[in-house]
């Protein structure tokens, strides 16, 4: 009989997994097979989870698994289960053999039951949580978050492919990229695109510089380009309100800087360029207190509703930790690089983060000035996760001069697919605007 948790029955299928045990008593080479895809907490019969944890114990041993040695397992171990015995007696009788393919759907259904109690269950606790004192709606969206990856993780202990399953996921890949249908999108400075082959699906691209030199506009600049080709856009400022962003975005459609478009003159032509940003699918956010999980949980959400094609924040430094740790900044930076990774996975976008650099290239002589990877900021995660790191450096940037354009470069640090290089560009002060 179905077991009930209040008043929703919890899926179960005592067929499929009594099937499952049958085919590994007949051929025990499938006991491999099973264990890269179930456990034995997934079975819901009590017995047949104490068949498959005796199986798995005399699998570690290397011992043949029959229904004698899984008698004297029952005997000699400490299970209770009075049904041990005779349910061994039916699965060694009433079972006949059955083919690889008929033990890979069992193991499917018993993952796919298993996945509905745990859902079931956990809407349950969430459901008598809610309105216990102390209860925010942010711990219970994290909470929530964090259990659904945890029962989102069983769907396969296992993703090792064949070679031949392999070949055929780079063949699908690569017919996607040649028919143009794989996401990469471009920045509109064509030798950093030609460099960087784009900014690619699953990618978490860092944008790194000291302060005031400029990652907020390449930032913004990039992002212009991929909305005027109609793709949808997240920019997460923790620094900027929204409408200081809107005025960024604002140049690029009016050639007037921010501080001209706040002139009385200006007004027609500014507003002129707020009905162009109208049109644009760009969705802001100025939070100026959020953590990796509330950045996973809105990112995952603007892309199921809208669906956006590359996440820009701004900046990394602005992120709150999940949980404090005291005076190890290196060990929180570590955890937010590695979810921001992992969500553009799932997601399948870019991620594009923006960082500060530390003092250090600053120590150097002006020969070597330009920055490396030790310089990013707090920690050496920040390298490890990214796959592809820019630098900014403006060595005039700071310096007072009429000339509206100062000379740098975009430096190309780590590309995990691509070259390695430098950009020369110019940088138009007043429009915030980076020209190859």
């Amino acid at each position: 009989m179905p077991k009930k948790a209040g008043t929703v029955t919890l899926p179960e299928n005592e067929q499929a997994e009594s099937a499952l045990l049958a085919a590994i008593l007949h051929d025990n080479t499938i006991m491999d097979y099973a264990l890269a895809r179930v456990k034995a907490d997934y079975f819901a019969s009590t017995t047949n989870k104490s068949i498959f944890k005796g199986m798995e114990s005399l699998h570690d041993q290397r011992k043949l698994i029959d229904e004698a040695t899984l008698s004297d397992y029952c005997q000699n171990s400490s299970t209770t289960d009075t049904d041990f015995l005779i349910k061994l007696s039916e699965l060694r009788t009433g079972y006949p053999p059955r083919s690889r393919e008929a033990t890979e759907a069992y193991t499917q259904i018993i993952l796919a039951n298993s996945q509905k109690r745990e859902l079931i269950k956990l809407g349950q606790s969430w459901a008598n949580r809610i309105n216990k004192p102390g209860e925010t709606i942010d711990g219970l969206l994290e909470s929530a978050q964090r259990h659904l990856k945890e029962i989102a993780g069983t769907v396969s202990l296992s993703n090792i492919l064949d070679i031949p399953e392999a070949l055929a996921l780079a063949m699908s890949e690569l017919e996607r990229t040649i028919a143009g249908k794989s996401l990469n999108l471009k920045t509109g400075i064509r030798p950093l695109d030609d460099m960087l082959g784009g900014l690619c699906e699953q990618e978490l691209i860092v944008i790194a510089a000291r302060t005031s030199v400029g990652k907020t506009a390449l930032a913004v600049q990039a992002a212009h380009h991929i909305l005027t080709h109609q793709n949808p856009v997240a920019f997460f400022s923790l620094e900027m309100s929204i409408p200081k962003i809107i005025s960024r975005f604002n140049m690029f459609q009016t050639d007037l800087s921010v501080k001209e478009q706040r002139h009385h003159e200006n007004f027609p032509k500014t507003v002129k360029g707020y009905e162009k940003i109208r049109a644009l699918p760009l969705f802001c956010s100025d939070l100026s207190r959020i953590r990796a999980s509330q950045l996973s949980i809105q990112a995952k959400n603007l892309v199921n509703t809208h669906p956006v094609k590359a996440v820009f924040i701004d900046y990394l430094g602005l992120i709150e930790p999940e949980k404090k740790t005291q005076d190890n900044r290196n060990l929180e930076i570590s955890y937010i690089t590695r979810e921001l990774k992992i969500l553009a996975g799932e997601l399948r976008i870019p991620i594009i983060l923006l960082s500060q650099l530390n003092r250090e290239n600053e120590k150097r002589s002006s020969k070597e000035a330009e920055p490396r990877l030790s310089d990013l900021r707090d920690s050496g995660s920040i390298e490890q996760d990214a796959d592809k790191v820019i630098f900014i450096h403006r060595p005039d940037c700071k310096t007072n001069s009429n000339d509206p354009f100062d000379r740098g470069k975009l430096i190309v640090a780590k590309n995990r697919n691509g070259e390695l290089g430098s950009v020369a560009i110019d940088f138009q002060r007043p429009l915030m605007k980076f020209i190859a």
